[in-house]
């Protein structure tokens, strides 16, 4: 097993530290590509760097800058991506809530925001206004889905604006 990176993630005026797998953190550090991917096998740990990943874009984003994350369904939603956001977030010690009508992800003092959505309808995703966003497993899901989230990824208070 490859040996962990220990990075900092921001966490609002501060920062937490939580190991990564260099692949992991390769993700997290770049902030300037406009579109980035974590290849890897089952269990490779694609999601928790997912989940990094989008942590660390609310963080460095003003609190108002909203994320979207993308799953195949509403059951990976609910039952593969929620409960790694929480375990992160409990790792870190940082306050989160998830609202189990929409599964929105709140965290940190200022409120930020993630949003999850599913990849089973992709007009659903339309009218949204997010800064960053992120597919957990993107070849399971149509073209469609990938198009869609592009185009909601416009938010012009985004400090980084990008796509995992």
């Amino acid at each position: 097993q490859p040996a962990l990176v220990k990075p900092r993630l921001p966490v609002d005026g501060g920062s937490k530290i939580f190991p990564l797998l260099p692949h992991q953190y390769q993700a997290v550090a770049d902030l300037t590509s406009p579109a980035i991917a974590i290849m890897g096998g089952f269990g490779s740990g694609k999601t928790k760097g997912l989940v990094a990943w989008m942590i660390d874009r609310s963080a460095r984003n003003p609190p108002s800058v909203v994320g979207l994350v993308v799953e195949p369904t509403h059951r990976q939603v609910r039952q593969v991506l929620i409960p790694e956001f929480v375990k992160m977030f409990d790792r870190m010690g940082v306050w989160h809530q998830i609202n189990k009508t929409d599964w929105t992800i709140t965290w940190g003092p200022q409120k930020r925001e993630i949003r999850t959505a599913s990849g089973e309808i992709p007009e659903n995703m339309s009218g949204q206004t997010v800064g960053f966003a992120a597919m957990d497993e993107f070849g399971l899901m149509q073209e469609e889905v990938d198009n869609r989230l592009v185009s909601r990824c416009r938010d012009p208070d985004a400090v980084i604006n990008q796509i995992l």
